[in-house]
């Protein structure tokens, strides 16, 4: 399954109002980034920074709903998963080589990648709230006054994609496994209908 094709099956599980997409998927990213974020603070509070089964599980679930946020905001935008900037030409092992010249050890990569991506998180967030009062122009209108936002947002979605990609590869997950953990679970709420609603046992 490449990019695209999780997007399209991911967009095939959205559920929320139209008329308020953009915030909508932004606000869930935001969420979704967060709770990766407490899942991986509890790996260094609980099991003193050693990825348990359960936890690497625990944390593969959240990163397969961070991914669908990332897919429904540049569907919102619309961008294709696979067209985004491509701004890391390295691999995920090059990535560690470098952080580990400014890192004391190997335990803090996971925590600093973690934040690196509620940063690019919040960097989407200013740019979308920035354009999101010109969102009918600026996604019908391609003038040069607009397409600068929907530049920025590609870019900061490719990083988070970057960074969720760099986080898969840290806890030891396939990156498609994640895809399809997500799209497995969205489905099967979808048959119970029970999309809506909150926590992980729908």
């Amino acid at each position: 399954m490449n990019l695209n094709e999780y997007q399209q099956a991911a967009c095939e599980t959205a559920i929320y109002p139209a008329d308020i997409g953009l915030a909508y998927t932004t606000l869930g990213l935001a969420g979704e980034a967060g709770e990766l974020a407490n899942k991986v603070k509890k790996v260094y509070r609980d099991d003193a920074g050693i990825l348990t089964t359960e936890a690497r599980w625990k944390l593969a679930d959240e990163l397969g709903d961070v991914l669908w946020y990332v897919a429904a905001v540049a569907s919102e935008i619309g961008i294709k998963l696979g067209n985004l900037p491509n701004i890391h030409h390295g691999t995920p092992e090059r990535w560690i080589e470098l952080q580990m010249q400014g890192l004391d050890n190997a335990t803090m990569l996971l925590p600093y990648a973690t934040l690196q991506l509620i940063q690019s998180v919040g960097e989407l967030t200013e740019t979308v709230t920035t354009g999101f009062e010109i969102r009918d122009k600026w996604l019908s209108d391609p003038a040069p006054d607009y397409k600068p936002i929907q530049d920025h947002a590609a870019y900061q979605l490719a990083s988070i994609l970057w960074l969720v990609t760099i986080i898969v590869h840290l806890i030891g997950i396939v990156f498609e496994d994640i895809a399809y953990i997500n799209l497995n679970k969205l489905q099967a709420r979808r048959a119970n209908n029970a999309i809506k609603g909150e926590g992980d046992h729908r």
